[in-house]
């Protein structure tokens, strides 16, 4: 079957200011809605991920080239912010997901997602579908940007702004302007507060769970 990755029922890929391409909302999303269900162009076993690098270059090679054209297009659209010139592992390593069992994936919609320290969006890997799930996480308007967060923030390090920024500096090349790293410096600290706050929340509970 066809599959279309620049557009579904409720998104479209779209030009953003100052970002090169995003994803905005085609109408209204309430919360809680699935906007995409997004197949894998292919999966990367936690092994081959981080066993040795060539290792991960054989598999990339052998992936990419088992592509049919329509999804071999859709991967090497993909952005690297690696290198200057594109190349199957900087665009791995710039978009692949988490599947939350060790394995990554190539997602080739949700990756066109930009950032945001404050996203609408959540992802959730749908194993027994083997498809990832974006759903809304408040309430979206029409030709708003989809947003989704490309850090994990129950890890030590990424509560406050300028360890956010710097991270995602490194990780994409870009310094984050989102909503919450716009704020003023008053506002930017009440807000590294109760993130710190809540990543001990988070840790704690964690704690409960392995005991």
């Amino acid at each position: 079957m066809e599959m279309n990755y620049q557009e579904g029922v409720l998104w479209k890929v779209t030009a953003i200011d100052g970002k090169g391409e995003g994803v905005i909302a085609k109408t209204d999303i309430p919360p809680g809605t699935l906007v995409v269900e997004d197949k894998p162009l292919f999966i990367v076993p936690s092994h081959v991920h981080t066993e040795d690098s060539n290792s991960l270059d054989m598999f990339l090679d052998e992936a990419v080239s088992n592509l049919n054209e329509e999804s071999s297009t859709a991967f090497y659209s993909l952005a690297d912010f690696q290198n200057v010139e594109k190349s199957k592992r900087g665009i791995y390593f710039t978009n692949c997901f988490s599947l939350g069992d060790g394995n990554t994936g190539m997602l080739p919609i949700i990756s066109r997602l930009n950032h945001s320290c404050s996203p609408n969006t959540e992802f959730y890997w749908n194993s027994s579908a083997g498809v990832e799930e974006l759903r809304a996480t408040r309430g979206i308007a029409r030709g708003e940007e989809l947003t989704d967060c490309y850090l994990d923030f129950t890890t030590e390090g990424r509560c406050r702004r300028e360890e956010r920024r710097m991270l995602l500096h490194q990780g994409y090349g870009f310094w984050c302007t989102c909503e919450v790293c716009d704020l003023t410096e008053e506002l930017s600290e009440e807000d590294d507060k109760l993130r710190t706050e809540a990543n001990a929340l988070s840790v704690d509970c964690k704690k409960v769970d392995d005991y």
